[in-house]
């Protein structure tokens, strides 16, 4: 088994080299974050301006985009700057670059007012699963997604679309879905015919590209959400580097490191009452045998856990 494989079923030995490892890993969090931020810096940001409209205690952001500005001297300027001298144009790609969620706050009179920074909080997605809707007829609604015409739940079976909230989706431009006719092969043909010379040239020059920024922009995000969620959930408050970040409104101290550990420490190990009730690490056999996702170490793995 590889390490860490354990999840559901675990030892008394693999429990304690595991607890061990990660307690001394925990010293690498400060530099975790050094480096985090270094990577952050070469990577750069993108912003994407929306023009906003007021809707009664809300305020919504438009499809239109009226700025667009990227990090100084960053690989994302680098890339983009690229892009845009082999004929891209970074607005087709922008919606994919800064995702982000709406948010609420409270105002003077304490109510709550909803703020976006990007289109529909920052999220696509179908407003119906008719396969004809329109804007003027949206068809089934998204609570009705989940019903089949017998009324019954649907989880498998084919799924017929939906009707998009973004303006690029070509159905609502045309009034709806449209089969396929003989113009429509005609088109397509012709469309083939006129690129398909320099299918190569676009892949390399331009689509390649746009998946590298996308890609760029995917990693910042991931970094983000590992310093100021994940080892803030797990360390915030303890360790330095994260200690200051620790907010009780935001995080679940349950849910630290420390905390899940003393869980586990409680169902394993003795306690020694002299010891102010400390762990002594010494495995609290009896228990072990009542809980049915723990099993006692077999003399033949006295050396399994010595990696850690």
């Amino acid at each position: 088994m590889a390490s860490f494989g354990a999840m559901t079923r675990i030892r008394t030995g693999y429990y304690r080299a595991v607890r061990s490892w990660l307690l001394r890993e925990r010293r690498t969090v400060a530099a975790r974050i050094s480096n985090i931020n270094s990577e952050l810096g070469r990577i750069g940001r993108v912003w994407v301006h929306y023009a906003k409209v007021p809707e009664g205690d809300a305020v919504r952001r438009t499809e239109e985009r009226v700025a667009f500005l990227c990090t100084q001297n960053s690989s994302l300027e680098k890339l983009l700057r690229a892009y845009v001298a082999q004929g891209g144009n970074p607005l087709d790609i922008s919606m994919f670059l800064e995702p982000d969620q709406s948010r609420q706050v409270d105002t003077e009179s304490s109510e709550i007012q909803t703020i976006e920074k990007h289109p529909y909080g920052g999220v696509a997605y179908p407003l119906s699963y008719s396969y004809h809707a329109t804007v003027d007829h949206i068809g089934d609604t998204v609570v009705e997604m989940k019903q089949n015409e017998d009324g019954g739940a649907e989880s498998f079976g084919q799924y017929p679309g939906g009707y998009l909230n973004l303006n690029k989706y070509v159905p609502r431009r045309i009034g709806g879905r449209q089969d396929f006719d003989k113009e429509t092969v005609v088109i397509s043909s012709s469309i083939h015919q006129m690129r398909s010379w320099c299918n190569q040239e676009i892949k390399e020059r331009l689509q390649d590209l746009e998946w590298r920024i996308l890609k760029l922009c995917d990693l910042r995000e991931q970094l983000i959400q590992e310093r100021d969620i994940l080892l803030v959930q797990a360390w915030g408050g303890i360790v330095s580097g994260v200690q200051e970040n620790w907010d009780p409104e935001t995080y679940v101290a349950e849910l630290r490191v420390s905390a899940v550990m003393k869980d586990f420490d409680d169902l394993f190990f003795m306690t020694d009452e002299t010891a102010l009730s400390k762990n002594v690490f010494f495995v609290d056999h009896a228990m072990v045998k009542t809980l049915n996702w723990s099993y006692e170490d077999d003399v033949s793995e006295g050396l399994l856990d010595l990696m850690f």
